[in-house]
């Protein structure tokens, strides 16, 4: 190796620590919601305008008051809150989708869009505390 290309590489090597040392800001439960509700959100409002069956209909109203009842909490929304969302009415909808009748492709997108939501949910709990509430 070049000794004239070391002081060179150590500070590329430096330089690449230090941008992989940040690590991810704890977001409050509302901040949370506004980055998860506006997908299940729109989710829930594409499938209620659908036929997908009665089974997927019935599992869907069920999931979708959950979700629709923790999404309008607003800056009162808690960790709590989140976890039902996460554990309960996103697997619900995306049993809703499974046991619709949408073509393969749509389930697939569908599901998908709801992962990442719950992508984003899972971090965020695992930043937070659970059971802290924000707002009065």
């Amino acid at each position: 190796m070049n000794h004239r290309l070391i002081p060179f590489t150590f500070a590329a090597l430096i330089a690449a620590c230090a941008n992989t040392a940040v690590l991810p800001q704890a977001q409050s439960p509302a901040q949370v919601a506004a980055r998860v509700c506006p997908i299940v959100q729109t989710t829930v409002a594409s499938l209620s305008a659908l036929d997908l069956g009665a089974s997927a209909q019935t599992s869907l109203g069920t999931a979708a008051t959950a979700a629709t009842t923790i999404c309008a909490l607003g800056s009162k929304i808690s960790t709590g809150n989140l976890q039902s969302l996460a554990g309960n009415a996103l697997p619900a909808i995306i049993d809703a989708i499974q046991l619709s009748n949408l073509s393969t492709d749509r389930k697939r997108s569908l599901t998908l869009d709801l992962a990442v939501a719950n992508i984003i949910l899972q971090g965020a709990l695992a930043l937070n505390p659970p059971l802290t509430s924000i707002g009065t």
